[in-house]
């Protein structure tokens, strides 16, 4: 079966939304990875910057004014204190009081980070954040801020700028990484989808196909294992629906069959009368009558078939013995099977417990095989009706006629309507071939099974029943 080789606007709207699907998942995990590496490059930063600050001041500075804290309680006079060390040697000299040899100015500022200290004497007094960027080194007591060191370099400035020149820098890494895999999950998406559509339009085609009444198509099951457990449940249909217009074929045939048969009888019969070819008397009168009779029969049946096929048909169950039932079938048969020159038998069981059955239409059910086992048996053979309890609560009813097994193909539909198991065969007998497919279906509405089981001496036909059912 060839693939199709162009896109229904179905499919392509499928994989279509694939791709964009899968784009919008790429750009939105992008998206968070640029934030959190985004968060994560400034706080990483910001330590780094604090760590390089400690290590640049040196410790000795910062002890230096942590100890003047300790001893003044504040930051009065700390510009004297720092002078002075700068005067032992200890700090930084510089030719400019304002500004080391390497342009470096120092301050020192409170805890409200307003500056007490800088040898640049404009920053007196402004908050250290509005002097431009410098690095900083927290001063603390325990767990208590009393102040901060601070300088403003060229370095300082610089490592503001390659800051923000490594943000801006991962940005545009992060944006082009964005349009590249935008690219690839559509070229992915595209793929993927175009993947997943393939079988399904496949099996849109062949449903669309099955609509035209051509049915039985089957599938490869390829895709994923969800497509493919759909390409096994459409084949699956695909074959009980071809199966089923077969039925339904054969069915209007034997209808047809079955109708036309009485019909052409009686039109022969009363063509030939007025013709004169035949008397009018009740000799000819009596064929066309009987095949009256033989439509009405057949009418009857399958009206009762459908109705029980439907569920329309109700039954009136009541608790009733079991082997009263099958002696009066025996007694009614027992005239054709002495005709034919067939003995005809029955062992019930004593320990059956009474069964909620309708009685008229289980003694349609025992007729029904009774008759069929009659066509089926040879002159001088035996028919034997038992019954007996089994395990489960249940009763098995065995109908055994000698003479030839039935085939397994004709045991397996010869509860079918219609089926003949000799497709040339008249129905001599005046049955309509709906008897063992109507006994099918009032079996199952006991709430029982039947079937046809080929033994070597002839057929049994096996009822099972349950003993306890709601009656209704």
């Amino acid at each position: 079966m060839a693939l199709a080789t162009e896109w229904s606007p179905t499919m392509n709207k499928m994989w279509s939304r694939m791709a964009i699907s899968f784009l919008v998942m790429t750009w939105i995990a992008i998206g968070v990875i640029a934030l959190m590496m985004r968060y994560s490059v400034q706080t990483n930063f910001g330590t780094f910057l604090h760590t390089s600050n400690s290590l640049r001041f040196g410790s000795d500075l910062m002890d230096d004014l942590k100890q003047y804290y300790v001893d003044h309680g504040n930051w009065d006079g700390v510009e004297e204190s720092i002078t002075l060390r700068q005067g032992q040697g200890s700090g930084r000299e510089t030719n400019n009081p304002n500004q080391d040899r390497q342009g470096i100015q120092l301050f020192v500022a409170d805890a409200n980070q307003t500056i007490v200290y800088a040898t640049d004497s404009d920053w007196l007094g402004q908050s250290s954040d509005a002097i431009g960027p410098t690095r900083t080194v927290e001063l603390t007591l325990g767990s208590q801020t009393i102040g901060y060191l601070g300088e403003q370099t060229p370095s300082a400035i610089a490592m503001n700028t390659a800051e923000a020149q490594f943000i801006e820098d991962t940005t545009k890494s992060l944006l082009l990484a964005a349009v590249g895999s935008g690219i690839l999950a559509i070229a992915l998406g595209i793929f993927v989808g175009r993947g997943m559509a393939r079988p399904l339009q496949n099996l849109t085609e062949q449903v669309s196909a099955m609509t035209t009444r051509d049915l039985g198509r089957q599938i490869k099951a390829n895709g994923t294992e969800e497509t493919a457990q759909l390409a096994g449940a459409f084949n699956n249909l695909s074959a009980r629906l071809a199966e089923a217009e077969q039925r339904r074929s054969r069915m209007t045939a034997d209808i047809a069959h079955e109708l036309r048969t009485p019909v052409t009888v009686m039109r022969g019969h009363f063509e030939a009368m007025m013709d004169g070819v035949y008397p009018m008397d009740g000799e000819h009168l009596a064929v066309a009558y009987d095949q009256t009779l033989h439509l009405a029969r057949l009418v009857e049946d399958l009206s009762l078939l459908t109705k029980a096929e439907s569920g329309q048909l109700s039954l009136n169950r009541v608790e009733t013995e079991l082997s009263q039932i099958i002696d009066q079938a025996v007694v009614r048969f027992q005239p054709l099977a002495d005709d034919i020159n067939v003995h005809l038998t029955a062992n019930i069981a004593d320990d059956i417990p009474d069964l909620p059955l309708d009685s008229d239409r289980f003694q349609q059910v025992l007729d029904n095989l009774l008759t069929n086992a009659l066509r089926h048996t040879p002159e001088g053979g035996t028919i034997s009706i038992s019954a007996k309890s089994e395990p489960h609560q249940t009763i098995s009813i065995n109908i055994h006629n000698t003479g030839k097994p039935i085939t397994d193909t004709d045991a397996a539909h010869v509860f079918d309507r219609f089926w003949r198991a000799q497709e040339a065969r008249e129905r001599d007998a005046g049955g309509t071939g709906l008897g063992l497919a109507i006994t099918k279906q009032l079996i199952h509405l006991h709430g029982g099974t039947i079937a046809a089981q080929p033994q070597a001496d002839g057929t049994t036909f096996r009822i099972m029943l349950p003993v306890h059912q709601a009656v209704g």
